[in-house]
Protein backbone atom coordinates (compact mmCIF):
# COMPACT_ATOMS: atom_id res chain seq x y z
CA UNK A 1 0.00 0.00 0.00
CA UNK A 2 2.41 2.59 -1.20
CA UNK A 3 1.66 5.69 -3.24
CA UNK A 4 2.35 5.25 -6.93
CA UNK A 5 1.75 1.48 -7.06
CA UNK A 6 -1.38 -0.09 -8.58
CA UNK A 7 -4.35 -0.44 -6.24
CA UNK A 8 -5.06 -4.02 -5.20
CA UNK A 9 -8.45 -5.66 -4.75
CA UNK A 10 -7.82 -5.82 -1.01
CA UNK A 11 -7.28 -2.06 -0.88
CA UNK A 12 -10.52 -1.53 -2.77
CA UNK A 13 -12.37 -3.76 -0.28
CA UNK A 14 -10.81 -1.89 2.65
CA UNK A 15 -11.72 1.44 1.07
CA UNK A 16 -15.35 0.40 0.65
CA UNK A 17 -15.47 -1.01 4.18
CA UNK A 18 -14.06 2.19 5.67
CA UNK A 19 -16.47 4.30 3.63
CA UNK A 20 -19.25 2.18 5.08
CA UNK A 21 -18.08 3.29 8.52
CA UNK A 22 -18.34 6.91 7.36
CA UNK A 23 -14.65 7.74 7.15
CA UNK A 24 -13.84 10.77 5.08
CA UNK A 25 -11.88 10.14 1.86
CA UNK A 26 -8.95 12.02 3.44
CA UNK A 27 -8.92 9.59 6.41
CA UNK A 28 -9.17 6.56 4.14
CA UNK A 29 -6.29 7.85 1.99
CA UNK A 30 -4.09 8.33 5.09
CA UNK A 31 -4.86 4.85 6.43
CA UNK A 32 -4.12 3.15 3.09
CA UNK A 33 -1.17 5.45 2.38
CA UNK A 34 -2.77 6.49 -0.93
CA UNK A 35 -3.72 9.77 -2.49
CA UNK A 36 -7.14 11.21 -1.81
CA UNK A 37 -7.94 11.27 -5.54
CA UNK A 38 -7.45 7.51 -5.90
CA UNK A 39 -9.82 6.94 -2.95
CA UNK A 40 -12.43 9.21 -4.57
CA UNK A 41 -12.07 7.24 -7.83
CA UNK A 42 -12.61 3.91 -6.05
CA UNK A 43 -15.70 5.18 -4.22
CA UNK A 44 -17.13 6.76 -7.36
CA UNK A 45 -16.52 3.60 -9.41
CA UNK A 46 -18.48 1.55 -6.83
CA UNK A 47 -21.25 4.09 -6.38
CA UNK A 48 -20.41 4.93 -2.77
CA UNK A 49 -20.74 8.48 -1.48
CA UNK A 50 -17.46 9.87 -0.22
CA UNK A 51 -18.97 10.90 3.10
CA UNK A 52 -22.54 10.86 4.38
CA UNK A 53 -23.94 14.12 5.71
CA UNK A 54 -24.08 13.07 9.38
CA UNK A 55 -22.32 10.59 11.62
CA UNK A 56 -23.84 8.76 14.53
CA UNK A 57 -21.84 8.52 17.73
CA UNK A 58 -21.04 4.86 17.02
CA UNK A 59 -19.87 5.69 13.49
CA UNK A 60 -17.67 8.47 14.82
CA UNK A 61 -16.04 6.18 17.38
CA UNK A 62 -15.54 3.50 14.73
CA UNK A 63 -13.84 6.07 12.44
CA UNK A 64 -11.47 7.05 15.25
CA UNK A 65 -10.64 3.36 15.88
CA UNK A 66 -9.91 2.90 12.19
CA UNK A 67 -7.63 5.96 12.11
CA UNK A 68 -5.67 4.54 15.02
CA UNK A 69 -5.21 1.19 13.21
CA UNK A 70 -7.72 -0.80 15.26
CA UNK A 71 -9.74 -3.31 13.23
CA UNK A 72 -13.37 -2.33 12.88
CA UNK A 73 -15.88 -4.19 14.99
CA UNK A 74 -18.46 -5.57 12.60
CA UNK A 75 -21.60 -6.49 14.44
CA UNK A 76 -23.36 -9.51 13.02
CA UNK A 77 -26.82 -8.79 11.78
CA UNK A 78 -29.40 -9.99 14.25
CA UNK A 79 -30.93 -13.30 13.36
CA UNK A 80 -34.56 -13.68 14.20
CA UNK A 81 -35.24 -16.95 16.00
CA UNK A 82 -37.38 -19.43 14.15
CA UNK A 83 -40.90 -19.51 15.49
CA UNK A 84 -41.64 -22.55 17.59
CA UNK A 85 -43.98 -24.96 15.89
CA UNK A 86 -47.44 -25.01 17.32
CA UNK A 87 -48.09 -28.08 19.43
CA UNK A 88 -50.00 -30.72 17.56
CA UNK A 89 -52.95 -32.10 19.43
CA UNK A 90 -52.96 -35.90 19.30
CA UNK A 91 -55.97 -37.33 17.56
CA UNK A 92 -58.45 -38.90 19.95
CA UNK A 93 -58.10 -42.66 20.17
CA UNK A 94 -61.22 -44.63 19.38
CA UNK A 95 -61.71 -47.86 21.29
CA UNK A 96 -63.86 -50.78 20.16
CA UNK A 97 -65.25 -53.16 22.80
CA UNK A 98 -65.29 -56.96 22.33
CA UNK A 99 -66.41 -59.90 24.46
CA UNK A 100 -63.82 -62.67 24.92
CA UNK A 101 -64.78 -65.92 23.15
CA UNK A 102 -63.49 -68.07 26.04
CA UNK A 103 -64.07 -66.26 29.33
CA UNK A 104 -66.70 -63.69 28.27
CA UNK A 105 -64.70 -60.83 29.79
CA UNK A 106 -64.92 -57.52 27.94
CA UNK A 107 -61.72 -56.27 26.28
CA UNK A 108 -61.02 -53.37 23.94
CA UNK A 109 -58.80 -52.62 20.96
CA UNK A 110 -58.08 -49.31 19.26
CA UNK A 111 -59.24 -48.73 15.73
CA UNK A 112 -55.54 -48.45 14.78
CA UNK A 113 -54.92 -51.99 16.08
CA UNK A 114 -57.91 -53.32 14.19
CA UNK A 115 -56.73 -51.63 10.97
CA UNK A 116 -53.24 -53.09 11.52
CA UNK A 117 -54.64 -56.64 11.79
CA UNK A 118 -56.87 -56.18 8.74
CA UNK A 119 -54.07 -54.65 6.62
CA UNK A 120 -52.01 -57.82 7.14
CA UNK A 121 -54.86 -60.21 6.52
CA UNK A 122 -54.93 -61.35 10.14
CA UNK A 123 -58.20 -61.99 11.95
CA UNK A 124 -59.02 -59.49 14.68
CA UNK A 125 -58.51 -61.16 18.10
CA UNK A 126 -61.62 -62.75 19.58
CA UNK A 127 -60.03 -63.47 22.96
CA UNK A 128 -58.82 -61.13 25.70
CA UNK A 129 -55.11 -60.76 26.36
CA UNK A 130 -55.12 -63.19 29.29
CA UNK A 131 -56.87 -65.94 27.32
CA UNK A 132 -54.59 -65.41 24.31
CA UNK A 133 -51.50 -65.76 26.52
CA UNK A 134 -52.87 -68.94 28.12
CA UNK A 135 -53.62 -70.35 24.69
CA UNK A 136 -50.08 -69.56 23.49
CA UNK A 137 -48.59 -71.27 26.56
CA UNK A 138 -50.62 -74.41 25.82
CA UNK A 139 -49.33 -74.46 22.23
CA UNK A 140 -45.67 -73.88 23.13
CA UNK A 141 -43.46 -76.95 23.61
CA UNK A 142 -45.25 -79.47 21.39
CA UNK A 143 -48.56 -77.75 20.98
CA UNK A 144 -52.04 -78.61 22.15
CA UNK A 145 -55.17 -79.36 20.24
CA UNK A 146 -58.32 -79.25 22.28
CA UNK A 147 -56.26 -79.25 25.50
CA UNK A 148 -54.26 -82.43 24.60
CA UNK A 149 -50.49 -82.28 24.31
CA UNK A 150 -49.48 -83.81 20.97
CA UNK A 151 -46.16 -85.12 22.30
CA UNK A 152 -47.88 -87.00 25.08
CA UNK A 153 -50.44 -88.35 22.62
CA UNK A 154 -47.67 -89.65 20.35
CA UNK A 155 -45.94 -91.33 23.31
CA UNK A 156 -49.21 -93.03 24.31
CA UNK A 157 -49.69 -94.35 20.74
CA UNK A 158 -46.18 -95.81 20.72
CA UNK A 159 -46.82 -97.56 24.02
CA UNK A 160 -50.11 -98.96 22.71
CA UNK A 161 -48.42 -100.20 19.53
CA UNK A 162 -45.69 -101.85 21.62
CA UNK A 163 -48.32 -103.55 23.80
CA UNK A 164 -50.22 -104.78 20.73
CA UNK A 165 -47.03 -106.24 19.27
CA UNK A 166 -46.27 -108.06 22.51
CA UNK A 167 -49.76 -109.51 22.61
CA UNK A 168 -49.58 -110.66 18.97
CA UNK A 169 -46.33 -112.47 19.49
Amino acid sequence: MVRGQPITETEIEHTLLMARYDLAAYDIANILNRGTQSVYRILKRHGVAARPAERTEDQHLEAIRLRRGVEPVIEPEPVEPEPEPEPVEPEPVEWVEFDCKECGQEFSLTTDHIEWFESRGINVPKRCTTCREQRREMHDGGGLIGGVNLDELAALRRRLEDMERRLDV
